[in-house]
């Protein structure tokens, strides 16, 4: 399997990129899905000024690393995630709107922004994670 790194740099710039475009949407503040999420989140309240919230509310922009499956966003939106996440989550008719790095194309979820979207299985690692935790498949490495 294929790994494609992702460094730091290359995850500023997909910030960056995702900060322009969320600054044209209805949202008043910014919720990372835990793990994923989380760090992206945060370098999106920072470079939009928008507040970064511990809990999806109304006009939450809730961001993610990766839509695989779909199934997270899904989750989520829908409120149907474990038990323990409850109250964390809203009402399914709240507005809000999700944002993710990197989309499958095989996801059943589309993200209202996605930066990227993969047409193969290739594993992303993203700079938090240790390369070593990927798929140890055959593969080439592809830094962006």
């Amino acid at each position: 399997m294929k790994k494609e790194i992702l460094t730091w740099e290359g995850l500023d710039k997909l910030v960056q990129d995702a900060a322009k475009r969320v600054l044209g949407l209805d949202v008043d503040n910014i919720y990372g899905i835990p793990r994923g999420g989380v760090i992206p989140a945060v370098m999106l309240s920072y470079k939009t000024g928008l507040p970064l919230v511990k809990r999806p509310t109304r006009n939450t922009l809730i961001v993610d690393d990766i839509c695989d499956s779909g199934n997270t966003f899904r989750d989520i939106t829908n409120q149907t995630m474990v038990s323990g996440w409850k109250s964390y989550l809203f009402m399914a008719d709240t507005p809000y709107k999700t944002l993710s790095l990197f989309k499958r194309h095989s996801s059943t979820f589309d993200p209202d922004i996605t930066l990227v979207t993969t047409y193969d299985d290739r594993w992303i690692v993203f700079p938090w994670e240790d390369i070593n935790d990927a798929p140890k498949k055959d593969g080439t490495n592809i830094t962006i």
